[in-house]
């Protein structure tokens, strides 16, 4: 199964404009069947945290980076539940999540 496929199975479904922004996130990663959902999500969660690290806010865009933030963490979540999804290799899974977010912080 694909993130997009992983992802179209989640119920109850994101709201319309959160789901908009995870499939942006995603855009790579949707179709490839080379890539486990969990790994997936890890790096989008992981490129939308980089990038919101990486930016100044100002009052105007705070509001922006909330459906960012919000995308980050249903992406983490996500990564994790899908690891759940793959038992054998569940722990694995967890540690390669941790540590593609664990290089973000010096």
């Amino acid at each position: 199964m694909n993130a997009s496929e992983w992802l179209a199975s989640r119920r109850p479904a994101p709201p319309a404009k959160l789901a908009h922004r995870l499939e942006s996130a995603l855009s790579e990663f949707l179709s490839a069947p080379d890539v486990a959902p969990s790994d997936a999500f890890a790096v989008a969660a992981a490129g939308l945290l980089r990038r919101l690290m990486r930016t100044e806010s100002k009052p105007s865009s705070r509001r922006e980076e909330a459906i960012d933030l919000l995308a980050a963490d249903a992406l983490v979540t996500y990564a994790l539940e899908a690891a759940a999804d793959e038992c054998g290799s569940f722990a694995e899974r967890t540690d390669a999540v941790i540590a593609r977010l664990a290089v973000l912080v010096d």
